[in-house]
C-alpha cells in the first residue's frame, strides 16, 4: 500500500496500514532498522504523553490479561528470569520484590561488605546529583525519627561534627553567609502580624495625630518609628523577661544609640494598664 500524495487521506492510509499488521509479527531485521533510526533521538514531553494516551484502557497489550498460579508463584521465588540492559537475562536478587528473604539477605550482606569502606568524591557527587529535586517524604522522615529514638550521638561523632562547624566558620564563604543572613534578616518581620500592645499603641498614636512607621528596617527592628529618629518598641512581658533576652536588648539599644536613634522601651504591663501615659513620654521625646 504506497502512501498517497493527497495530505488529508494520510490519516486514513495510517489507519488501514495498523489494522493490516494486527497481530503479525515484525522481522529482525526491520526490528534493528527502527532501533538504529531512534539511537541519538530524544523523545519530547509531547511524545511520551501521546504514548502513553494511547496505551491507556483497552489499547493497551496487557488490558484484561493475567497471570497464572503457575507464573504469580515464580515471579514471588524468583524463579523467574528478568530482563537487564543489553537484552541479557538475569536473575539477580535485585529485581526481587522489597520484602523478598533472598532479597532482604543480599541487602545484608552488600552493607556489611561496604562497612568501613568511605565513598570517593566522584561517587558522593552522583549521589547527590541523583538526589537533586527528589526531597524525603514526610513518611520516610517519620520513620527515620522513630528508628533513630533512643539512640543518642556518639562522643567521637559530635566531635568531629564540632570541629568541622569549627572549620566551617573560619573559612571566608561563612562569613559571606553571615552577611546575606542579617542583611536578610531586617527585611524580615517579627512577628508577622501586630501584637495586641503594638495595637494599643498604634491607636493611641493615631487619635493623638502622630505619624509613624510599623517594623522600620533597622537592629532590633522597632515596632513603631517616628520621624526624625525616635524608636518604640513594645516589649511583651513573657518574651522579653529572659537573661538572654534582656542582654540582647541592650545589645539593640546601644547599637541605636551609636547610630544617633533615641530608643523608648514600653513593656505590656504599662501598655495594657496606662496608654496615655506612655503615649505623653513619646511626645516628650519628640519635643525635644
Amino acid at each position: 500500500m504506497p502512501c498517497p500524495n493527497d495530505p488529508n487521506k494520510v490519516s486514513e492510509w495510517k489507519e488501514k496500514l495498523r489494522q493490516a499488521n494486527l497481530g503479525k509479527k515484525q522481522n529482525q531485521k526491520t526490528i534493528e532498522k527502527r532501533r538504529k533510526k531512534l539511537i541519538g533521538k530524544i523523545r519530547t514531553p509531547e511524545m511520551r504523553i501521546k504514548d502513553s494516551i494511547n496505551k491507556r484502557g483497552e489499547k493497551n497489550f496487557w488490558y484484561g490479561k493475567h497471570h497464572s498460579l503457575e507464573q504469580n508463584q515464580a515471579i514471588g521465588e524468583g524463579v523467574t528470569k528478568t530482563w537487564v540492559r543489553g537484552g541479557k537475562k538475569n536473575n539477580h536478587p535485585c529485581y526481587l520484590p522489597q520484602k523478598h528473604p533472598l532479597r532482604l539477605r543480599w541487602v545484608q550482606k552488600s552493607r556489611a561488605k561496604q562497612l568501613g569502606i568511605k565513598p570517593t568524591a566522584e561517587t558522593r557527587k552522583k549521589q547527590s546529583n541523583a538526589q537533586m529535586g527528589h526531597p524525603t517524604p514526610q513518611k520516610t522522615r517519620d520513620s527515620i525519627g522513630k528508628a533513630n529514638l533512643g539512640h543518642p550521638v556518639l562522643s567521637q561523632t559530635m566531635e568531629k561534627i564540632l570541629k568541622k562547624q569549627e572549620e566551617w566558620k573560619k573559612t571566608k564563604k561563612f562569613q559571606k553567609w553571615r552577611k546575606d543572613q542579617s542583611a536578610r534578616r531586617l527585611t524580615q518581620i517579627f512577628p508577622k502580624k501586630d501584637s495586641l500592645p503594638e495595637k494599643i499603641l498604634q491607636k493611641a498614636l493615631t487619635i493623638v495625630g502622630i505619624n509613624y512607621e510599623k517594623h522600620k528596617k533597622l537592629v532590633g527592628q522597632p515596632d513603631i518609628f517616628i520621624k526624625p529618629n525616635i524608636c518604640v518598641f513594645a516589649d511583651g512581658d513573657y518574651w522579653h523577661s529572659p537573661k538572654k533576652q534582656k542582654e540582647r536588648d541592650k545589645f539593640v539599644n546601644n547599637t541605636l544609640k551609636r547610630g544617633g536613634y533615641c530608643v523608648i522601651r514600653l513593656t505590656e504591663f504599662d501598655i495594657k494598664e496606662n496608654p496615655t501615659f506612655c503615649v505623653e513620654q513619646i511626645i516628650k521625646k519628640i519635643k525635644k
